[in-house]
């Protein structure tokens, strides 16, 4: 099982905004008590999203038509099921890294409150939609009549990570520390008092969202790095060692560029 860390670029990044912070506040106090002298306060730039990577996933689940055995599924099973099965689709061909989630459960219950508590730390549509509806299976009645899906097995979905949580959160909280010091740098010289302890206010807010962002990398599930060919990481999964508990879920993210999952890898420690 993978405890989930807080990632170390995460972390230099959240210590150098803060640090700029104090110096903004302090520069602000000091401005209030000698309105005509100016605080030189240093400049730093957003990191941008470069070039255009293209990601993918696969969910497999106990609930699936066709994949789960009377609605349970093991974690090995899983695993080979989107060795032989899933990784076989030409739709992935191109891409050569990736990163395998697991999560297990011993029954219904223990697997519906597993995955809501990883989907409230990587909140991964398919993983969102699995946790509503494990909920339901563990304590609604199963339907006995139930119309199929046209498709019955799961299928790669192209995806958004930096539209996905903890990533999301990091890049909006870190955006507006930065917002700060790349759009209209306007000294306190050149604002009235009040204006100047309302910015100082924003500035300790954003310390605090950068201080709380730690807590949003907690939790834990088996996490496998996957790089090289289809069949390099078919191998990968068919040997990654899980428990075999026979409630199970895998998600697989797929990318063409290592950097697009860089932040899972370091959550992970891969």
């Amino acid at each position: 099982m993978n405890n989930i860390h807080y990632p170390q670029s995460i972390q230099s990044q959240v210590t150098a905004l803060s640090s700029s912070i104090d110096d903004k506040a302090q520069a602000i106090d000091d401005t209030i008590q000698r309105i005509n002298h100016a605080s030189s306060l240093e400049k730093q730039t957003n990191e941008q999203r470069v070039g255009a990577f293209l990601t993918k996933y696969i969910c497999l689940h106990p609930y699936q038509y066709g994949i789960g055995h009377k609605k349970t599924l093991s974690a090995p099973t899983a695993l080979h099921l989107a060795a032989n099965s899933s990784l076989s689709s030409p739709d992935i061909a191109h891409l050569q890294v990736g990163i395998a989630l697991v999560v297990t459960g011993r029954d219904a219950n223990h697997f519906a409150s597993n995955i809501d508590e990883i989907a409230k730390i990587i909140n991964h549509p398919a993983w969102v939609a699995l946790s509503t509806q494990a909920s339901a299976e563990a304590l609604l009645p199963i339907e006995k009549m139930q119309i199929p899906r046209e498709k019955l097995a799961p299928y790669w979905t192209e995806t958004r990570l930096d539209f996905i949580s903890p990533r999301l959160d990091c890049t909006h909280v870190l955006g507006s520390a930065n917002a700060h010091h790349t759009v209209n740098d306007i000294t306190p010289t050149e604002r009235l008092i009040n204006v100047a302890l309302h910015q100082k206010h924003q500035l300790t807010q954003q310390k605090q969202a950068l201080m709380q962002l730690k807590a949003k990398f907690t939790g834990q599930c088996y996490a496998l790095r996957l790089t090289g060919t289809t069949n390099a990481m078919k191998k990968q999964l068919t040997d990654f060692q899980t428990d075999n508990q026979p409630y199970a879920s895998v998600l697989i993210l797929l990318s063409n560029n290592e950097q697009e999952l860089s932040l899972l890898y370091e959550m992970f420690a891969l």
